[in-house]
């Protein structure tokens, strides 16, 4: 193979350095080390006849040039300046692989800023063929979006060996009665124990915290894999490390099994009514003094064929009756089936649904909204329960006023409690308690597709209460005692206040453990406070220690959350306490101011 090299000389202006060959190298003056003057250099690469140029960018620092004027990597697809320009790079901005559509490259690295430092290496190569349209030809990451019946994906640079440090991410959405089929024509990846270095994941979901379906590496092609839901995630990440063909898949639109019931249902209705109408007509019209047609001769011979015909009569009306009882019985069983679409969320239009119940889903999985619709769920538990709802949901550019809002009532008079709109990005598993049975859900959609998507479970708990003056007696050690926020673990309420009061019997102190604390992450107003109780003063106590030991025999525990909806995904707080004699502890309590908020970590 002939390789060549091509070093930017320095000092000096104008530097145009020939390239011939099958693969070579070219950098700044100085590299690996920052170039700090003002320099012009210029390759112009030729490779053999019959062959494109593909140029890997493996290094390129120009610090923080903006603005490409002062410091640019410029490549143009041929061999002179005014060629068409294929890229112009600058910053930290690059894409790691570029091509020629012929024989010839010309790139010149610019620097016009005497005190700010640049640098980049590159090596080139001749290659038959360009990368296809369906391949990923990501710079760092790339994410595509499909909405169609069908489509190909590939790997990067495909049908090229990868050889870059890559990711690829490909989302696939289909109508919410279908499924999406995916099947790898050619699959040739580098092989690791756990697929650890190149692989390709697979989600059952448009996220990438979705149900994982695989993850799949080496040269054993996977088999085709049906979604369970109307989204497909497919991710490609390769390390850099190795050179391999890469893959090649396909995927497409099925119906789903739930629509395909739908049509056996339509079906079966039809042939409901056909056997009724049938029924009906015998009954109308099959009459004994009307002419029939009989097997056997006419004459008396005849009358004693009636009783035949009428028993042959009796014995169709039976079987019709017998097929509109199956179908019938069919037909019940299918709309027994609760299905998203039937509860009536359609596109291009306005509708409330109301459910009641214990648990459930909306939608059935995770899907988008019909575009232009405003929907409406009333959701309402039994008598003496309150609703809890987990919410995810994400909003997709273009979005054109979409929105969702919970309300914490029966009907959109209610408090709301949060809203999300285009500006949410993702709200992934945000949990809400309402104060009463009813919650009222409400999404709006503009007129763009699949531009909202959402998730929302929810069930019926007992309801729980707290006091912020609770008295607790607190057992001598070892036995302990314990008690916890509202709805622990499952989370707790909005904007609540519960106070417990703990005391010690005489000569001994109380012992605190927060087993399940807040995390000190936690980025809403939501706090836990202990105070030493000495008369009337309250003196706050706050330390990293797993067990807090009071100064008094009296200790008042404050949990306090708030009315910011950050996404709730904390337990709730539980605490055991005992009573230890004084002096006897395995600690030393100090005291510290702490501001509201500043709950304790554990």
């Amino acid at each position: 193979m002939l390789t060549s090299m091509g070093p930017c000389k320095y000092p000096g202006q104008d530097n145009i350095i020939p390239l011939t060959g099958e693969s070579g190298n070219l950098f700044s003056p100085l590299y690996p080390h920052r170039f700090t003057d003002i320099i012009n250099c210029t390759w112009v690469i030729t490779v053999p006849d019959g062959h494109l140029v593909k140029l890997r960018i493996k290094s390129f620092d120009f610090e923080d040039y903006k603005i490409c004027e002062r410091a640019s990597l410029d490549i143009r697809d041929g061999q002179s300046s005014s060629s068409g320009l294929l890229r112009s790079f600058c910053g930290y901005s690059y894409e790691k692989s570029v091509f020629s559509s012929g024989r010839h490259l010309w790139v010149q690295f610019n620097s016009h800023n005497p005190y700010l430092g640049s640098n980049f290496y590159a090596m080139f190569e001749a290659v038959k063929q360009l990368p296809a349209e369906f391949a990923c030809t990501a710079s760092s990451s790339y994410i595509k979006s499909f909405n169609s019946d069908t489509g190909t994906l590939a790997s990067y640079n495909y049908p090229l060996p990868y050889d870059d440090a890559v990711e690829c991410v490909w989302v696939m959405h289909v109508d919410t009665d279908s499924r999406i089929e995916l099947s790898f024509d050619f699959f040739d990846l580098s092989q690791s124990s756990d697929c650890s270095e190149d692989y390709v994941e697979v989600r059952d979901g448009q996220f990438d915290t979705s149900d994982l379906v695989g993850r799949y590496c080496g040269s054993e092609k996977p088999s085709s894999i049906t979604s369970d839901i109307w989204n497909l995630r497919v991710a490609f990440k390769s390390s850099g490390k190795t050179k391999y063909p890469g893959f090649k898949a396909t995927f497409e639109k099925k119906k789903s099994v739930r629509a395909i019931m739908k049509i056996v249902g339509i079906v079966v209705g039809a042939l409901s009514a056909f056997f009724a109408l049938i029924g009906g007509c015998c009954k109308v019209f099959c009459k004994d003094d009307e002419p029939r047609v009989v097997q056997g001769t006419f004459g008396d011979e005849a009358e004693a064929d009636t009783p035949l015909q009428e028993t042959s009569h009796q014995s169709v009306a039976a079987s019709t009756n017998g097929r509109v009882t199956l179908l019938l019985a069919i037909l019940h069983a299918l709309s027994a089936q609760k299905f998203y679409d039937s509860q009536g969320c359609t596109a291009n239009n306005q509708s409330t649904i109301t459910i009641t119940g214990t648990n459930g889903t909306i939608p059935s999985t995770l899907g988008f909204v019909p575009r232009n619709a405003t929907c409406q769920w009333n959701i309402t538990a039994p008598v003496g329960k309150v609703l809890r709802i987990n919410i995810r949901a994400s909003f997709h550019e273009p979005c054109g006023g979409d929105y969702l809002r919970i309300y914490d009532g029966p009907s959109d008079a209610s408090d709301i409690m949060a809203e999300y709109n285009c500006n949410s990005s993702v709200v992934n598993g945000t949990i809400f308690f309402s104060s009463r049975r009813s919650l009222w859900l409400e999404v709006k959609t503009g007129i763009n597709a699949n531009s909202t998507a959402m998730l929302v479970s929810y069930e019926a708990l007992e309801k729980q209460e707290c006091s912020i003056n609770s008295t607790l007696h607190a057992p001598q050690s070892p036995e302990e005692h314990n008690f916890s926020s509202p709805y622990y673990p499952q989370g707790y309420r909005m904007n609540m206040t519960c106070g417990w009061y703990i005391t010690a019997p005489e000569d001994h102190i109380v012992m605190l453990q927060l087993t399940s604390p807040l995390s000190s992450s936690h980025s809403s107003k939501d706090s836990v406070e202990v105070y030493d109780v000495d008369g009337s003063e309250l003196t706050i106590i706050s330390q990293a220690l797993k067990k807090i030991y009071s100064k008094s025999r009296f200790v008042y525990v404050v949990f306090k959350s708030d009315d910011k909806v950050d996404g709730i995904s904390e337990q709730g707080i539980f605490v055991k306490y005992s009573a230890v004699k004084t002096g006897k502890t395995s600690g030393n309590w100090r005291n510290r101011d702490v501001g509201l908020g500043e709950g304790i970590g554990g």
